[in-house]
């Protein structure tokens, strides 16, 4: 097997390199006015090491600061432009002079076979469609009205469930717990409460996300896009993956759609899988354009999964790791609780008047940088910016890491340090403030992530939640912290401090 592994890669290796230089050279041959960047080989040799290693964000700084905002990187079949400024990307994706022409999406692997050809929200091109998804998913998380108590409710009794653990425990795998709590979550907005179907649906959602991390991670992403022929090579990671994530997809909807579809009962709503079923039919019923096919609802579903439950995740356990290894940080927000909250129940409506404990939360954001790449866009039409042209068919990605980490834009981006995001009374910038302009991690424009609200009214209220009631401390059980630096922490799409125990004190409320 590895014999005729490596025969095929030597047979097809010379051909795809000459097809790589053939492109590159017709593509700088015809673009003479091209954005600056690294020769070919420069560009691919970065390219490969980075997607070696998987740790590309290390890689590109480099670039960034040779070449500017904006860097054009050939990288065999595509020009890949890396973009490594909050604002000119928001300018390239908002502004009305490029924004019908800069947010479709790349046929990535992802997309074309994980995500039905971009049936979903996040991978599709931006159409009437992907809008009318979008629409639908706002609708689902009923953010407005009666739903925000609703959902309120299910945070704060499942909360009460995770309190309840803590307090039995000296010493908890807090990462673990934090994870699985935000699972369980997920679960139950999309199938209803503690059922046969949702609780075998959690398990097969902790298989689906770790194949997913794997595989939407940016390199393995564009290997997978460039040479679309490796996932059919008998020995390659990519084939075993490629497979395995393919399986634990369908395996996922068996309960969580086809369970939920074949026990489904008109005007029982038990969580968002019923609620996209009921519109389903009801489109149907209309006879209107737009109608919601299985394959969208199940698409959708990935993408609620993957950004609920992979990046709350992670934040939490990134903020936590922060605060335990920097105490003073974790006494001045139980400070703040404890003065604003006293002897109530954290709720959403607490957020505003409890500024550092949300600077926290965005200076989490901000270091952690748990998504080094947002999602890529990919240019409609050639497009002209800074008397430079950006091709057709040009992937646009947004270099979060580098945004964030910029010593010119943050003074001490290596420091974790939630003070920044404060003015000198202590309150919050406002969101036009050019510190918080700096900060793009759920994107901008047409294609922000739809659930940012979401994301951090989940994180604030778990947080609030936790430490009114424990102080975390350093482990004593023999086990050691991880690394808080971010750049020490295992490559994945998004990004999390391995797995950590955390000594668990109950605080004396009286």
């Amino acid at each position: 097997m590895e014999g005729a592994t490596i025969y095929i890669l030597t047979f097809l290796a010379p051909l795809v390199i000459i097809y790589i230089v053939l492109v590159a050279w017709s593509r700088r041959r015809s673009d003479q006015r091209s954005l600056p960047g690294p020769s070919l080989v420069e560009g691919v040799k970065v390219f490969l090491k980075g997607s070696y290693t998987s740790k590309l964000h290390l890689y590109l700084p480099d670039l960034a600061r040779r070449y500017g905002e904006l860097v054009r990187v050939n990288v065999v079949l595509r020009d890949i432009v890396f973009v490594n400024d909050a604002l000119v990307f928001r300018h390239l994706v908002r502004d009305k002079t490029f924004r019908e022409l800069t947010n479709d999406r790349p046929s990535t692997f992802m997309r074309t076979f994980c995500f039905y050809n971009g049936q979903d929200m996040v991978l599709a091109d931006l159409s009437q469609q992907q809008r009318q998804l979008r629409k639908i998913f706002h609708l689902l998380l009923k953010f407005y009205g009666e739903g925000i108590g609703k959902f309120e409710e299910l945070m704060t009794r499942t909360l009460g469930e995770l309190t309840r653990d803590l307090k039995n425990k000296e010493h908890s795998e807090l990462s673990t717990s934090l994870k699985t709590y935000i699972r369980n979550i997920v679960g139950y907005l999309l199938t209803g409460g503690d059922t046969e179907i949702a609780r075998t649906t959690l398990g097969k959602i902790d298989v689906f996300n770790d194949l997913v991390n794997n595989s939407l991670l940016f390199e393995n992403e564009s290997i997978l896009q460039f040479f679309p022929f490796v996932r059919f090579v008998p020995g390659t990671r990519f084939k075993r993956m490629a497979n395995a994530l393919l399986a634990a997809r369908d395996d996922l909807h068996e309960t969580c759609f086809y369970a939920m579809k074949k026990t489904y009962a008109v005007g029982e709503r038990r969580g968002i899988v019923d609620d996209m079923i009921a519109m389903q039919e009801e489109a149907r019923g209309k006879g209107g354009e737009f109608e919601l096919s299985d394959e969208m609802i199940k698409a959708v579903i990935q993408d609620i999964i993957v950004a609920a439950y992979l990046t709350t995740a992670s934040t939490l356990s990134s903020l936590f790791l922060q605060i335990i290894s920097k105490p003073e940080i974790q006494t001045k927000m139980y400070q703040e609780i404890h003065s604003v909250i006293g002897d109530g129940q954290p709720s959403f409506n607490h957020r505003q008047q409890m500024p550092y404990t949300e600077a926290v939360i965005l200076e989490t954001l901000r270091y952690s940088s748990i998504v080094s790449f947002l999602v890529p866009h990919l240019v409609r039409e050639d497009i002209h910016y800074d008397d430079c042209v950006i091709s057709k068919g040009t992937m646009l990605v947004m270099n979060g890491w580098y945004s964030h980490h910029r010593a010119d834009k943050w003074g001490d981006p290596d420091v974790f340090r939630p003070e920044r995001f404060l003015d000198s009374s202590g309150q919050l910038h406002d969101p036009d403030h050019p510190v918080r302009l700096n900060m793009i991690p759920f994107g901008s424009g047409y294609r922000s992530c739809p659930g940012e609200t979401f994301a951090k009214s989940r994180a604030f209220l778990v947080v609030t939640t936790l430490l009114k009631n424990f102080e975390f401390l350093p482990p004593e059980n023999g086990t050691v912290l991880p690394p808080s630096d971010p750049c020490l922490w295992p490559s994945t799409a998004v990004r999390c401090p391995d797995n950590y125990f955390a000594k668990v004190v109950l605080r004396d409320t009286n």
